[in-house]
């Protein structure tokens, strides 16, 4: 669980770097002109320092470990529903990055919810 945790948080601390650091890379990307990515990458920092915090101090603990799932899992709808209705008005490569991410954020999503399980197992057992 711990590694989960870690791993989701350097995953997000990294993405969150990118897209402050090559805000303008990621317009071309997409396609767009007046939207800016470094606002989500500064969130995204914000929640990498977050998952850190419980990945180092709670991750034997199922109620913090549920509001990252419930992050993620709100990240991975939210990226569903982008790709199922496309809004935006964006390119191919946009949309694929957000179905990337939305895969790799599902398996953290889905990792952390099968760590909670045997976190919960244990508990019942002691």
């Amino acid at each position: 669980m711990k590694t989960t945790l870690i791993s989701n948080a350097i995953f997000s601390m990294i993405s969150g770097m990118l897209l402050i650091g090559l805000n303008s890379f990621f317009m071309v990307l997409f396609k767009v002109s007046h939207f800016q990515f470094w606002p989500i990458g500064v969130g995204l920092i914000g929640f990498s320092l977050l998952a850190f915090s419980i990945g180092l101090r709670y991750f034997d603990k199922p109620k913090k470990i549920m509001m990252i799932i419930i992050s993620d899992l709100v990240w991975v709808i939210a990226s569903v529903f982008v790709l199922l209705t496309k809004p935006l008005s964006i390119s191919f490569e946009g949309y694929l990055v957000i179905a990337v991410i939305a895969i790799i954020v599902g398996s953290f999503c889905v990792l952390q919810y099968l760590g909670i399980k045997t976190i919960d197992d244990r508990q019942r057992l002691d």
